[in-house]
Parts: C-alpha cells; structure tokens; sequence
C-alpha cells in the first residue's frame, strides 16, 4: 500500500469534522441518560427513607434502610452531590433510638442490681427514685422524638 500525503490529509479532515459532530451527540446523550438515572435512584432512595422514617420500630430496621439507600445511590454519589433530607432526618432518629436502647440497657442493669436490696424500706425508696429517672428519661426521649419528627 503507498502512502498519499493529500488522500490522508483529506481523509483526517473528514475523521475530524464527524467527530467535531459526534462527540457532543454522544455527551447529550450520555448526560441525558445519567441524569435520568440519578433521578430514579434518587426517587427510590427518597421513598425508602420516607418509609424508614414512619414505619421504623427498631435501629436495625434504620440500618437496614441506611444500607439500601447507599447500595441504591453507590454508583452516582461520585457524580452527583445532592443532599437527602431524608438522610439526615434517618440518623437522627436512629441516634434517638440508640439512645433509648442505651437507656433501658442501664435501667434494667440498675433495676436489677436495686432490687438484690435486703431491706424493704430501702427497696421501696429505690424503687421510687428509679422511677423517677425513669420518667425523666422517657420524657427526653420524647422530647428528642417529638424534635426528630417535628423538626422543631
């Protein structure tokens, strides 16, 4: 095969002027395409974290939202940085149940430990103040609850 000089000049003129038209074809469509997708995602995501939020009765129900979403969103985080309300509103009430788990962790170890009283008396005035926290501590965590869900 020989080789023209003006026959190749030509022809990467020509090579050029497709890709000068080709190119930004493909990114239109390319960019068209992630966009569509992030939003899907993004809908999906939206509605998961919705129903984690209302019908969560445990931290692993949160968790298990908390990982759908990233699994959901993994491949379009790098891309896109949009934040989630959603998101936010997820770990703070996760962190609030977390809290409430801590504590009835520590009222059952106190109550357990009050109760090996050997007097009555004693028990009884222990029973009360263990009460009494005990109702501090349920109304915190309402409060903290109440935060969480109203947004206050």
């Amino acid at each position: 095969m020989l080789y023209r000089a003006k026959e190749h000049r030509t022809l990467e003129l020509l090579r050029n002027l497709t890709l000068e038209q080709v190119v930004p074809y493909m990114q239109r469509i390319t960019r068209g395409a992630l966009a569509r997708d992030f939003r899907r995602r993004a809908l999906r995501s939206k509605a998961l974290l919705r129903r984690a939020i209302t019908d969560a009765t445990v931290v692993g129900d949160l968790d298990v939202a908390l990982v759908a979403h990233t699994d959901n969103m993994r491949a379009m985080i790098s891309i896109f940085s949009v934040p989630f309300p959603e998101l936010a509103e997820v770990k703070t009430l996760r962190a609030a149940m977390q809290l409430w788990l801590d504590l009835e962790v520590e009222l059952t170890r106190l109550l357990a430990e009050h109760a090996k009283g050997a007097d009555a008396a004693d028990a009884v005035a222990d029973a009360i103040e263990v009460y009494i926290c005990v109702c501090i501590c349920i109304c915190i965590c309402i409060c903290m609850y109440l935060c969480v869900c109203v947004r206050v």
